[in-house]
């Protein structure tokens, strides 16, 4: 039998014990012969690469791996070591009911693998810096470091502990479902600065010693963990379990780097920098970034105080590109944009494979307007990342200001097919379609994107002196927001009176006897001006408390108050917050939230209107 054969057959042989098939004498015999016969095919395979006559180890010369080496070997030997475990975190991630994530977490599992997971970590590592092990050093720096393992197990035991109890309460799937959500949306996400995922953030901040793939793995599970504080105790355990190994893991990782590193200074070898230092090193960048991050949504005035820090990070490590991308970063955010470009560089070069490294800075090399080494760049983003929606936002904005309108016009249709109501993709898909001549087109965006949000006076004035839209707003379809002439009852017609509020007329509707008293109250009106609409605020009916819009002002009248009228002219100021309106730093107040929001569109286009004729 070969190694996988004999590790089956024990796994089996587990599941067996488990359900009461096998004795636990006969398992432990069984798994005793088993594990007799692995060990004859571990010594015969290490033999083969590790063995060496002490004659020819005695012709080795001594070797020192300088920092760049020693960072080098370190970094890989840990993806190399953490690669099986994030596998299993990976099923989990994908699993949608309990069972199967039950049964990505079997603890049988987790043992056999971190035992073979040890074994082909000293193998690689001893391949890379080329040396030969006879086959009792071999197997004694694999028990020094097994007899470090103590946490690492003691948190297996925990997870199976944990798992007993998940089983015995025969929790619904629907329990886990807000975790599970949390979970995966935490390690997909990209919500950290310049587009670093959600998860990396969460990760680095709750488990600063942890790299940023485990880290954002971690960081989602985390995210999930606190969205379900009803979910019962056991479902808490369970996660606590799991994010305690997987922190566990990555503590374990520098010991087990500088048993490997004693051991070889036998055989000539000597490390620039202990894998604890280097733990060390990483460990301040990620403390570093959690406090990059709270200080950006607290108090981003204060950036420039983590400058400092962020060039103490680039001189502990030098050659990563986390540590350059983190520097950049606060460059970025600071308008240091030329050397923030640089760094961004520095960490793609470094390293090629991180997805936030390259959009961080082709985004940055829009942004200085350097749309040909972005071009150039960016081929690669798409040829590694085809699926990714950041690399369809870049690509949409790089086109665009490339020229390119009909590559643009590509991604910026895939991106409104995910987010149909996502203001930032139908901006630049209006645009789009305005400069290709798709005038009607261009024309449903805009008036989408007016419905979407609330269009200050400003921003509407600034539509209108567009070049690039002046042929869209002659449209019929926008009349009622930029309107040719300004008619009041159309406009009135649009916005206020689909509400079906009580009291709430037109002015050839509105009861006689109310109209009588609201103008010996309230409704005063010049010669000329011409009533549009009423409302009747009073609790009986009788009119002699509202408000009023004519074709020059607004009037109002709150009980035992004195009348207000506010020429349309005279409106310097002009915002909405929930009910109220508020005009020149006074708020007015109306029956619901929505209608509040109508006379502010309402208002909003006749000032803009009356601001353009230069009536303002």
């Amino acid at each position: 039998m070969n190694k996988k054969e004999i590790l089956d057959i024990i796994k089996g042989l587990g599941e067996l014990l488990r359900d009461g098939i096998l004795t636990q004498e006969e398992f432990s015999e069984q798994k005793k012969l088993l594990l007799s016969q692995l060990s004859q095919i571990n010594s015969s395979n290490t033999s083969q690469q590790v063995q060496s006559s002490q004659s020819s180890r005695n012709l080795q010369k001594c070797k020192q791996l300088n920092y760049k080496e020693t960072y080098n070997l370190y970094s890989e030997a840990k993806d190399y070591f953490e690669s099986p475990f994030l596998s299993i975190l990976d099923d989990f991630l994908k699993s949608k009911k309990i069972s199967e994530r039950l049964s990505a977490t079997r603890t049988t599992d987790l043992v056999l693998i971190l035992d073979e997971t040890i074994e082909s970590t000293l193998e690689f590592i001893i391949k890379k810096l080329e040396v030969r092990l006879n086959i009792d050093e071999f197997n004694q720096l694999k028990y020094r470091i097994i007899t470090q393992l103590e946490v690492v197990k003691n948190a297996i035991h925990n997870i199976e502990h944990a798992r007993n109890e998940l089983d015995r309460r025969n929790i619904p799937d629907s329990t886990f479902e807000a975790i599970a959500e949390g979970f995966i949306q935490g390690a997909t996400d990209e919500k950290c600065i310049a587009g670093a995922s959600a998860g990396a953030a969460l990760g680095t901040i709750f488990f600063p010693g942890i790299g940023t793939l485990v880290g954002g793995y971690l960081g989602g599970c985390l995210g999930g963990y606190l969205l379900s504080k009803k979910d019962e105790q056991v479902i808490d355990n369970y996660f606590t379990s799991i994010i305690h190994f997987y922190e566990a893991l990555d503590k374990i990782f520098p010991k087990i780097f500088d048993s490997i590193s004693e051991s070889v200074k036998s055989v000539g070898i000597v490390f620039h920098i202990s894998g604890t230092e280097l733990y060390e090193r990483l460990e301040f960048l990620n403390k570093l970034h959690e406090n990059i991050l709270k200080c950006l949504q607290e108090n981003p005035q204060n950036i420039n105080l983590y400058l400092i820090d962020a060039q103490e990070g680039i001189k502990l490590l030098p050659e990563d590109a986390y540590a350059h991308w983190l520097y950049a970063s606060v460059l970025e955010v600071l308008g240091q944009l030329k050397d923030a470009i640089n760094e961004f560089r520095l960490a793609t070069e470094l390293d090629s494979s991180k997805f936030y490294y390259w959009t961080s800075y082709i985004s940055s090399l829009i942004e200085d307007e350097q749309l040909s080494l972005a071009l150039e760049n960016f081929s690669q983003v798409l040829s590694h990342w085809p699926e990714e929606k950041d690399a369809w936002k870049i690509a949409m904005h790089l086109y665009y200001y490339s020229g390119d309108l009909d590559q643009a016009k590509k991604y910026a249709t895939k991106l409104i097919e995910l987010e149909p109501e996502n203001l930032e993709f139908l901006w630049i898909y209006l645009y789009i379609c305005a400069k290709n001549g798709e005038i009607d087109n261009a024309a449903n965006i805009l008036s989408k994107i007016n419905d979407l949000t609330l269009l200050s006076y400003e921003e509407l004035l600034q539509i209108q002196n567009d070049p690039d839209l002046k042929d869209v707003l002659c449209c019929k379809a926008l009349s009622h927001i930029f309107p040719k002439k300004l008619d009041y009852y159309a406009l009135a017609n649009h916005y206020i009176m689909p509400f079906n509020i009580h009291s709430l007329y037109m002015n050839y509707n509105i009861p006689s006897e109310k109209m009588k008293n609201a103008k010996k109250t309230f409704l005063y009106l010049l010669k000329g001006e011409n009533l549009i609409c009423y409302r009747d605020s009073t609790l009986f009916g009788s009119g002699k408390d509202g408000f009023a819009f004519s074709d020059q002002s607004i009037i109002w009248k709150e009980m035992w108050a004195d009348p207000v009228k506010i020429k349309y002219v005279d409106i310097n100021h002009l915002s909405v917050e929930n009910n109220k309106i508020i005009i020149n730093d006074k708020s007015y107040f109306f029956p619901s939230k929505e209608f509040a929001l109508a006379v502010y569109r309402f208002l909003t286009i006749i000032k803009t209107f009356l601001s353009d004729k230069g009536k303002i």
